[in-house]
């Protein structure tokens, strides 16, 4: 009734459908009822007012509640700290995701800290909320009078005026600030922005419009026409003619890598931002990248890329199907990897590393950039108001081209840096992947912290380790897995239930995911089922192309096998009974352990192998991984006796993996039932136990030969 009395008001920003529900009544009913409740609240408000926007207050305490129905997030943040308080609004942007935010409350008591000190801390705290990104902040309070449930609250004066209406330092301290928000002042350093463009003739005036309207002082736009053959060269020229920011540099067609390298070659900027000729670029895209390089130890930086609201229905459900570009976190603040369309590094850090590697030719550059970075201990940094809104592919056919592109981009990745990949072929991140599908999770739920009695002043949700179900299904070993057994099914019901429980899960998977996408598009059952098919295929897409690049548990080497001359008697039982091998080397000059190990770990990273290091707890040096199956655990050891003689001594034992077990296992379960079952059944069934006994009995010896 509120609402409707309230509805198309021209004062009414938005109506907030409630305040800082307290943690022990949420602790009480439930975190999903109490987000029922708000999303209830939500519905009504928009019924009565249907073109009204609708919040929440939330607060640290509740912090763990989801709440995407919102049109915008609100948050109060009580923090004195300047390091935490921005600390904590960086988490705040990563809890909202593409979302608004804004500071609904924030300040300082003038009665117990002082005037002064209230004045420094709120203009301090307004500044770091808009240079963070929140898209508002609601000062606490107005005015030192303040009523509570109809009692008048007398112990605090957290007003910006007196209860006379009379201001204070703080009002004027605000006021002053007020007109140079969001940034404040600040000196800006020169950005050159490069566009690398091939064949984009239909996105291209697009991106360099939104550029043009930046609000950033001083940049430069450098487009680099990759030897495109449909209009792109004029687009770019027509917008140089009028624009003296834009310059275009041509070439013929060498791939993304070498068009990035050349549009680096020509900068005059300080810093280099990069993004792709189908973004469009907010306005205020570079103020924040370059605020993340000034304010921060960062030496580079990214931002998230959102599909936009008026792409045609099919991109849309491409922005809700797996192998989209994103940021991965390490922190609230620093990222493991940033996406190519939407990057910017100090232009020395670039020239220091040499630029992007020219082999990726349209995919894994950013990746291995990033990659590269901190292999030198730079970091990179995250500023999620950095918005690019970057078209998804128009149609499946295009999706899954692309899919197959990023899956050859990953084997040459592998090439560069093997210790990123494991035994399946996939990429071992160490941070978090924020932005992406839902996620399909029967165990290891998320946890909440709630402290003693639930009085934990933050309460934060935890998300669960990703373990190998949660990468399995998009192997090319899965399907490879799937297809075997729904063929031997055929004569073994166990092989064929196994098959189906695998179906199952992979439908339950792409079926979850496609329920959860938050579509806005009036097809959006059409699109559902796109968004499921897309979950199916993709897989497949990918690993084709990891394949193709040689990658993944079916990888092989050129490189022979040998043994070190003078290994001990426990190795000449042949390769398949080999459990145990030792070997001593003498050597007439210092041989220092550290470095004939990161000499093994390089000599094996180039046999494509895994490699695992001891963490402090184990009785061994490394763990070598080849495939899923199969795992060494290698004991080095030196002795000195006087001198340069040095006998450096190694003890490797070899041994299945868990996998490689159930493996086998399972072929034996096979062998024993053909053996006793199916020789008892028509003698047409004869030849396919044959065929069978042979198969696992091959599967056996390969799973002892690894």
């Amino acid at each position: 009734a509120d609402v409707h009395a309230c509805a198309q008001h021209p004062a009414i920003l938005a109506y907030c459908v409630g305040n800082e529900i307290p943690t022990q009544v949420v602790r009480w009913y439930g975190k999903r009822r109490t987000e029922q409740l708000i999303e209830d609240l939500c519905t009504a408000a928009r019924d009565a007012d249907p073109g009204g926007m609708v919040t929440y207050a939330n607060y640290p305490p509740t912090e763990y509640l989801e709440l995407p129905f919102l049109d915008f997030h609100c948050f109060n943040v009580y923090l004195h700290s300047e390091r935490d308080f921005q600390a904590y609004l960086a988490r705040l942007q990563v809890l909202a995701g593409h979302q608004p935010i804004c500071l609904s409350e924030y300040g300082l008591d003038a009665l117990q800290h002082g005037e002064a000190a209230q004045a420094g801390l709120l203009e301090q705290q307004t500044l770091a909320a808009f240079r963070v990104g929140f898209c508002g902040t609601v000062t606490f309070a107005w005015t030192d009078e303040w009523y509570r449930g109809g009692q008048n609250v007398t112990g605090w004066q957290f007003g910006l005026t007196d209860v006379e209406r009379n201001p204070k330092p703080a009002y004027h301290r605000l006021a002053e600030l007020l007109p140079s928000l969001p940034f404040g002042a600040t000196a800006w350093p020169r950005i050159s922005v490069v566009v690398a463009a091939y064949n984009a003739g239909a996105t291209l005036d697009d991106c360099l419009s939104a550029l043009s309207q930046s609000h950033y002082p001083g940049f430069e736009v450098i487009v680099v026409d990759d030897g495109s053959t449909d209009g792109t060269a004029e687009i770019a020229d027509a917008r140089a003619r009028c624009d003296p920011r834009f310059r275009v540099l041509r070439g013929p067609n060498q791939g993304l890598s070498v068009a990035r390298n050349s549009g680096l070659a020509a900068a005059t900027g300080d810093i280099v931002a990069y993004t792709d000729a189908d973004c469009r670029a907010d306005s205020d895209w570079l103020h924040y990248l370059a605020l993340k390089l000034l304010n921060s130890d960062v030496m580079a930086v990214g931002g998230p890329n959102l599909a936009p609201d008026d792409d045609r229905p099919i991109a849309q459900a491409v922005g809700f199907s797996p192998g989209n570009p994103t940021h991965i976190m390490l922190s609230d603040e620093i990222a493991e990897h940033i996406p190519g369309c939407n990057m910017a590094f100090w232009k020395w850090v670039l020239d220091d590393v040499g630029g992007v590697q020219p082999i990726y030719t349209s995919a894994g550059d950013d990746v291995d950039i990033c990659w590269r970075l901190q292999a030198r201990g730079y970091l990179i940094g995250f500023a999620p108001a950095a918005l690019v809104w970057h078209h998804r592919r128009n149609s499946l056919r295009a999706y899954l081209r692309q899919q197959i592109g990023y899956g050859h981009a990953e084997s040459l990745l592998e090439r560069e840096h093997p210790e990123k990949f494991n035994g399946l072929g996939q990429v071992r991140w160490a941070g978090r992947i924020y932005a992406g599908p839902a996620t399909l999770k029967l165990w290891h739920r998320p946890r909440i912290y709630q402290g003693v009695f639930g009085s934990a002043a933050f309460q934060s949700l935890y998300q669960p380790a990703e373990g190998l179900f949660t990468y399995l299904h998009q192997t090319p070993e899965w399907y490879a897995l799937l297809m075997g057994l729904l063929l031997f099914g055929a004569f073994n019901p166990l092989l064929s239930g196994l098959a189906l429980a695998g179906i199952g899960w992979q439908v339950a998977f792409c079926a979850y995911a496609s329920r959860q996408a938050a579509l806005a598009t009036r097809h959006s059952r059409r699109m559902r089922w796109l968004i499921f098919w897309m979950h199916m295929l993709q897989p497949l897409a990918r690993s084709w192309g990891r394949v193709q690049g040689g990658l993944g548990l079916f990888r092989w080497t050129r490189e022979k096998r040998r043994y070190p001359p003078s290994v001990t008697n426990s190795a000449r039982t042949g390769r398949v009974a080999l459990r145990r091998l030792e070997y001593a080397c003498w050597g007439e000059h210092d041989q220092d352990k550290d470095t004939f190990l990161r000499a093994l770990m390089k000599h094996l990273f180039s046999t494509r192998c895994v490699l695992n290091t001891n963490s402090g707890w184990e009785g061994w040096d490394l763990r070598i991984e080849r495939g899923l199956s199969a795992r060494a655990h290698l004991l080095v050891a030196t002795e000195y006796h006087g001198g340069p003689r040095v006998l450096m001594r190694g003890k490797v034992s070899f041994s299945l993996s868990p996998a490689g077990a159930a493996g086998m296992f399972l072929l034996l379960l096979s062998s024993l039932y053909l053996f006793l079952v199916e020789f008892q059944s028509a003698a047409v069934n004869g030849w396919l136990a044959w065929l069978g006994i042979a198969i696992t009995l091959v599967g056996l010896l390969w799973l002892l030969g690894e």
